[in-house]
């Protein structure tokens, strides 16, 4: 028993607290009565909302990634060609 309350004071000394801090004189927002529990058309409006901008990003992605790709296999296939003309003569 000595063990366990020493363990539950160690986890009690660990907690987590939670502060909040505001400025004087000023009232809190409300924020309304769809800020906890949005519609599920919300949710699902964001969830494609989401989908699409990451859509829209792996298609910028592709634009910066597929000339730097060109660039690299026509690096690739100068070092090879010269490899093969060095064996070549050899």
């Amino acid at each position: 028993i000595q063990g366990r309350l020493k363990f539950l004071r160690d986890q009690v000394a660990e907690a987590t607290i939670r502060v909040e801090v505001r400025e004087r004189d000023v009232q809190p927002e409300d924020p309304g009565p769809d800020a906890e529990n949005p519609s599920l058309a919300d949710s699902l409006g964001l969830a494609v909302q989401g989908f699409l901008r990451i859509v829209g990003a792996i298609v910028i992605g592709l634009g910066y990634l597929i000339p730097l790709a060109v660039i690299a296999l026509l690096v690739w296939g100068v070092v090879m060609l010269v490899r093969r003309r060095d064996h070549g003569a050899s």
